[in-house]
């Protein structure tokens, strides 16, 4: 990162000569490599795929990331259960996997809310249950929420067979989630 006081500063990657010293002292190595670089917000947003990688790959597992969740999803929360899930998941598992991505979904789409309700469109592919869904296996969808009311969630996103159910907040514009896991009853889908 660099303050853009040159046109030399405007672009989002540089070819840079590193030298390393080596381990106690040991022999050191020189060599060329390209280093990602940010000195505008357009950088940074080409770096967003590349950001979220090193993000991840700075978090051990599960247990690792509910330790850190508010500040890696500051505008997203966890009701118990998911918390108990998202614990419960080791790095290399393909839930894990595809929970911190829908996370960072949920997160981005967070920061991007500036005004007005939640707009499904902006996180694709999200979608409401159906009234006949949330009739017959509205149970499956009930959490308990951070205040200690029971809430049924209807908002989801969909990852595969795996599913984030999630209560947007307009007032506040953050997001709680109550379910990650793998797609639940539905009256279609059994």
């Amino acid at each position: 990162v660099s303050f853009r006081s040159d046109d030399t500063w405007n672009v989002p990657s540089m070819s840079l000569r590193a030298f390393e010293l080596g381990e106690d002292g040991g022999e050191s190595r020189e060599y060329d490599c390209e280093v990602n670089h940010a000195a505008s917000v357009e950088h940074v947003l080409g770096h967003a795929e590349w950001i979220g990688r090193r993000r991840m790959q700075a978090v051990a597992d599960g247990n690792d990331c509910c330790a850190r969740f508010s500040k890696i999803f500051p505008r997203v929360s966890l009701c118990d259960h998911a918390r108990k899930q998202l614990a419960a998941l080791g790095k290399g598992e393909q839930l894990f996997q595809v929970a911190y991505t829908g996370l960072e979904d949920l997160s981005q789409y967070t920061s991007d809310w500036k005004q007005g309700g939640f707009q499904k469109d902006s996180l694709v592919p999200c979608s409401e249950e159906s009234t006949s869904t949330l009739e017959q296996f509205g149970d499956e969808r009930t959490f308990l929420c951070p205040d200690g009311q029971r809430r049924t969630f209807s908002w989801h996103l969909k990852r595969g067979r795996w599913r984030i159910y999630f209560i947007p907040n307009d007032e506040s514009r953050t997001i709680l989630v109550g379910y990650l896991g793998k797609h639940l009853q539905t009256a279609k889908y059994r």
